[in-house]
């Protein structure tokens, strides 16, 4: 299965062991859960493909969606719950396939330049937040990109070798995303009538894309973190690797998970996180890239700009209490800006949250630098030194420092 990501799972727990899924659950759900004390076996599951309307097989948000459970009695309720929240969502946001009595950002797109579309009213918040996150990020962020993805997307190969598409190409499906000043005049959203207007853009010839993607996982994963709660358990919950989740309840007081972050050249973990209930995004050039004829790394990661991926980072590691699909499209959008800082305060200020940041980039002889603020030192656990050639602590911007995050 595709995994688009830079975040590892390493050890998962502080204590426990591997447990069967064989075991026999009672079917019926409990109306009430109490909290958990230890968490002595824990359970892992994977969302499974499923078909869309033509019987054709989807692999769920594009990537491996797991939960991992402390309380083996609880295991198969969360898990349960967990894929039919994915799978709910997934339909909504697919934006290739159809799926039976179901309007999704497909229909919206098979409907540009046409009528309104009658859609659920969930699907009509996730963009509306979408909307907003590529305001907040000055466009850096922007679903609209879609036909500047396709012209890449194909060119990622297993020998990572390949030449540039013509800048002609480029230019042309630039066309066709629209300026985040501009999304809102051509994205209509009706929220008393729950339809969704998709206007034609009069400055491209060619058909506009919605594409959630770099948003939609984290989204997905906060949706599925609310469902999760009344579990009164620990568990992590994770789309590929990028979109984290983790929760430990009070009464699991020993209980914290432990993750690593790729070395993008290796695959190794060059440094580990350890936490109790945080939310986190990781990009990274380590997957989808291929180098091209002059030599340059060329990755998934588009500026909506320029139509070209930048190689300003190898990876960034996001952390934060709360908003998952804040973080996945954050790093996402500051992966191509030259200046973070306005874009990382702006989303701050914004959502009331404190965002623990760590970046990995490349020095002129392709040493990797890891520099973080402050405010991750208290979840480090370990940096191997060995991958990492320097370690910046605390160099960011100061702007970073006077929000408390120092």
């Amino acid at each position: 299965m595709m995994k688009k990501i830079l975040t590892v799972l390493l050890v998962l727990l502080l204590c426990g062991c591997n447990a069967s899924n064989n075991e026999v659950i009672e079917e019926k759900e409990p109306e009430t859960f109490n909290p958990s004390t230890v968490a002595d076996k824990q359970v892992a599951y994977y969302v499974y493909p499923i078909a869309d309307k033509d019987g054709n097989m989807v692999i769920p948000l594009s990537t491996e969606c797991g939960i991992i459970c402390t309380d083996k009695d609880k295991a198969k309720y969360m898990q349960d719950k967990f894929e039919e929240t994915i799978i709910k969502y997934h339909i909504l946001l697919d934006p290739a396939h159809e799926f039976e009595g179901v309007n999704n950002v497909k229909t919206i797109n098979d409907n540009y330049g046409l009528e309104p579309v009658k859609v659920n009213s969930e699907l009509i918040e996730l963009i509306d937040n979408a909307l907003t996150l590529s305001e907040l990020t000055n466009g850096y962020f922007n679903p609209t990109i879609g036909q500047v993805s396709d012209v890449w997307k194909g060119l990622f190969n297993e020998e990572h070798k390949n030449n540039d598409p013509e800048k002609e190409v480029v230019s042309h499906a630039l066309t066709a995303s629209i300026p985040y000043k501009q999304l809102r005049d051509y994205i209509i959203l009706d929220k008393e009538n729950s339809t969704v207007t998709f206007k034609k853009y009069e400055d491209s010839d060619l058909n506009v894309i919605i594409d959630l993607g770099a948003f939609s996982k984290g989204y997905v994963m906060d949706m599925c973190y609310k469902e999760l709660l009344k579990y009164k358990s620990g568990f992590l919950i994770t789309a590929g690797g990028s979109s984290i989740i983790t929760y430990v309840e009070d009464s699991q007081t020993d209980l914290k998970w432990r993750i690593g972050i790729k070395n993008p050249n290796t695959g190794d973990s060059c440094f580990i996180i350890s936490v109790k209930n945080i939310a986190m995004s990781s990009s990274g050039d380590e997957e989808q890239f291929f180098i091209n004829e002059e030599g340059i790394r060329r990755h998934h990661i588009l500026n909506p700009y320029t139509g070209y991926p930048e190689n300003y980072y190898r990876g960034i590691s996001l952390v934060a209490d709360d908003f998952a699909g804040v973080l996945d499209g954050l790093t996402t959008a500051i992966y191509s800006a030259d200046d973070k800082e306005e874009i990382i305060n702006n989303v701050s200020n914004y959502y009331n949250i404190d965002i623990k940041q760590a970046y990995i980039t490349e020095d002129d002889n392709k040493n990797l630098l890891l520099t973080y603020n402050k405010g991750i030192e208290d979840i480090l656990f370990s940096i191997d030194d060995m991958q990492i050639t320097d370690i910046t602590k605390g160099s960011l911007n100061s702007s970073v420092e006077k929000r408390g995050m120092s």
